[in-house]
């Protein structure tokens, strides 16, 4: 403050007092240039001229509107402090409510207050300017962040702990999107809310998460999302910041990645794999709000009995078929999914137990009253609905959806068509008595296997003309009614029990037995049989076959051992054993199902093979579909340089075979060529 020029503006007698009081001050006020105004409006006139900071001391022996506005063009064009002497009080409150913070009685001033007022009244206006420029400052750092990063391809954010957003640069900035879930894809906002909660509730930094979202112009994004928790002075989670990287381009096809990875390739509903996610997510938010749900698990009856009459093509049609019923009958905020081979679930939320019930009845004759039409005339069906409760009958997705598959299976014993609701006292007299029944008949079949464990022959049809015989043995257990009982219904209980080993000795040992009557008799003859995960480490069904294998001496590469991608990802540690130890023995292996893993071509290298069975997911539609042909060829071309042969699975059209020579696959199976029998097909007729 020393130096700087003071004006004092008042009556002369106002005036006189102050320079009085500055002169009694001393020191103080020593450097200081003093100048004089009898008015407001003279001093507004001269203060400019004064070239700099100015401190006013005004001494206000009345007060009115006009004053106040010239007061307020004074202040404006100085920018300086202003010192304000008066007893007039409604002056006083006018100055107060105007913001003026140094105000003093005029009667009662002494030097001492006098000087300390100027003190503090300058030390306040440094304090203003010095905040002025740093907010100036932080203002100009921040645009020029914002020009900067406006530039940049990536995503720069920043939210609050409540998901709101704080910051977006202009890659995704939206004044009507005030959450971070609201800038993806409606299908993705639950999992972006639950993951971001998440990190509230355990702050820490995070890489690479993978979001969709949607461009201008239409198209699927996706989003690869890092960044770090943001703290206060206080240690206090405020919030996150980070980057977000278009990672399309590295995408091949964004879009159909993006629907296969959320879809049914058959029905085009949620695939399960999406379905869980979502069914995980959603549970987690009904337990948080306190809020109820409802799965429904949709199960078409005699669906089996479709697909070994009329055969797959036909089976896979009344799926698509069911699929459209379903999503025509979907109700605002219903979810669908196919979760299993003839089975789909739907989820619903805030429903009352009646309105469960009406909804599944509705499902039921909605189904029931819509036959397809087929070459075959047409194809009636119906479905059966088993119910879970959210989150009561499950606080896991795995869980609501095995309690939901038992009321399914009640709702089926008793009499199919049906609705009901798991009851887990029901179900633990249920299951215990299913369970019974299931050990009863696989036992049974087991004591007289010759009669109740028959084997049916569907043949491998080489596509090269080869004179060799090569057929698939598929096993099937009669019921105490006679009635054949094929292994989607027997194999689950038979790995649950223990008795799948004892099941796939039988089939062994019997495939054995055929294959050294026929090359005694001079028949070349191959044929594969299906092994359950649950063999690989059973050291009674490995020491059975050793046995077998060394009694019979059977060519080398005449008995081949199936095994499922599902089962090698398993353990692939176990599989690999296993395959080294039969393969020495000169038993052959194939990979069945290939490709519904999506993930086959990275570990077929570690493998020994000599097959590989393409899925016919990938087979049924090939004359029509080019990404199925890309696939395939891409895995015969992969085969081929590891000299594995190649199966293509339910071949079932004249023009499909031509495709699969075409591509170079070496044999095919499907009902094209025969169904499965008990009889082995005349050879002639195959082709």
């Amino acid at each position: 403050m020393r130096g700087t020029p003071i004006a004092l503006i008042g009556m002369d007698e106002a005036r006189q007092a102050m320079r009085m009081h500055m002169r009694n001050a001393g020191a103080d006020f020593s450097s200081n240039e003093f100048h004089e105004f009898d008015t407001l409006a003279d001093a507004q006139r001269e203060v400019e001229n004064l070239g700099s900071t100015v401190i006013m001391v005004v001494y206000f022996d009345d007060f009115s509107a006009e004053v106040l506005n010239q007061l307020s063009l004074l202040r404006a064009r100085n920018a300086g402090p202003i010192v304000a002497l008066t007893d007039n009080s409604g002056a006083l409150r006018d100055l107060r409510e105007n913001g003026y913070t140094f105000i003093l009685s005029y009667q009662g001033l002494t030097t001492p207050t006098l000087s300390g007022i100027l003190q503090a009244s300058w030390d306040h206006f440094q304090m203003s300017q010095t905040h002025a420029n740093l907010r100036q400052a932080v203002v100009e750092a921040e645009n020029r962040f914002r020009d900067v990063a406006s530039q940049f391809t990536d995503w720069i954010w920043e939210i609050d702990t409540e998901l709101n957003v704080k910051f977006s640069t202009a890659r995704r900035q939206s004044s009507d999107r005030p959450k971070i879930m609201d800038y993806f894809l409606h299908d993705e906002q639950m999992r972006v809310e639950e993951d971001f909660n998440k990190l509230v509730l355990d702050p820490q930094p995070f890489n690479n998460r993978e979001y969709w979202s949607i461009d201008h112009s239409g198209s699927r994004v996706c989003w690869s999302l890092s960044g770090v928790p943001v703290f206060d002075s206080s240690d206090k989670l405020v919030g996150f910041r980070g980057m977000g990287k278009d990672i399309s381009s590295q995408k091949a096809s964004v879009d159909q990645l993006y629907y296969l990875s959320n879809h049914d390739q058959l029905t085009g509903l949620f695939n399960r794999s999406r379905f869980m996610g979502d069914l995980t997510r959603l549970i987690n938010q009904l337990k948080r709000q306190q809020r109820t749900g409802v799965l429904l698990v949709i199960d078409i009856d005699r669906f089996s009995y479709v697909n070994e009459t009329y055969g797959h093509e036909l089976a896979d049609k009344l799926l698509v078929h069911v699929g459209k019923t379903l999503r025509d009958h979907l109700r605002f905020g219903e979810v669908a999914a196919r979760v299993g081979g003839d089975e789909f679930a739907l989820v619903m939320t805030d429903v009352s137990a009646n309105d469960v019930e009406q909804r599944a009845k509705q499902i039921i004759n909605a189904l029931k009253g819509s036959p397809m039409e087929s070459e075959h005339g047409t194809i009636s069906y119906g479905a059966s609905i088993g119910a879970a409760w959210l989150p009561e009958h499950g606080e896991t997705a795995d869980k609501a959806l095995v309690n939901a598959d038992a009321a399914l299976l009640n709702a089926k014993a008793k009499g199919r068509n049906r609705f009901e609701v798991f009851d887990p006292a029901a179900e633990r007299m249920h299951s215990a008595q299913h369970h019974l029944g299931g050990l009863n008949m696989l036992n049974a079949c087991l004591e007289k296997p010759k009669e109740r464990v028959l084997l049916h022959y569907q043949p491998i049809v080489s596509l090269s003309n080869t004179k060799d015989e090569f057929y698939e043995l598929l096993v099937r257990l009669v019921d105490e009614q006679g009635d054949l009982v094929f292994p989607i219904d027997f194999i689950p209980a038979a790995e649950n029990y223990g008795v799948i080993g004892e099941i796939d000795r039988i089939v062994c040992e019997r495939a054995l037995e055929l294959l050294a009557k026929w090359q005694k008799s001079g028949r070349k003859v191959r044929l594969a049989v299906n092994v359950s995960a649950r063999t690989f480490d059973d050291d009674v069904f490995i020491e059975s076959i050793k046995t077998a294998l060394e009694n019979t001496k059977i060519i080398p590469g005449s008995l081949v051992m199936e095994i499922t991608e599902t089962v090698v990802l398993r353990d692939l540690e176990y599989a690999q054993k296993f395959i080294a130890e039969m393969r020495a023995l000169g038993v052959a292996f194939a990979l069945d199902d290939c490709g519904v893993g999506y993930s086959s071509l990275n570990y077929i290298r570690g493998l020994e093979l000599d097959y590989i069975k393409i899925d016919g997911s990938f087979i049924r539609d090939l004359h029509n579909n080019k990404a199925d042909e890309t696939f395939v060829r891409a895995l015969q071309d992969i085969a081929k340089q590891m000299q594995i042969l190649t199966v293509a699975e339910m071949v079932e059209h004249e023009e499909t075979v031509e495709k699969l020579k075409n591509i170079g696959i070496d044999f095919a199976q499907g009902f094209h060529f025969a169904k499965p029998d008990e009889e082995i097909p005349d050879k002639k007729k195959l082709n």
